[in-house]
């Protein structure tokens, strides 16, 4: 049902998101979605942010142990 979400999203937001969804929509107030968004966004920039760095790091080793630099 979440298939959408980026692979590295924490389980905690995916559970928050599907709690939310699991909601009559009289329940579903403008704050609570804004929030969500939010959360999402603010966990997807966090993951983007370590595959970021975890990539260019293992750039970095791969390229001093091949001596490129």
């Amino acid at each position: 049902a979440l298939s959408w979400l980026p692979a590295g999203v924490h389980s905690d937001t995916a559970r928050h998101w599907r709690l939310w969804l699991e909601l009559p929509w009289s329940e579903r107030t403008f704050s609570q979605s804004r929030m969500a968004v939010t959360r999402l966004k603010i966990h997807v920039a966090v993951d983007s942010c370590f595959l970021c760095v975890s990539s260019s790091m293992r750039v970095q080793t791969l390229a001093r142990t091949a001596h490129i630099f």
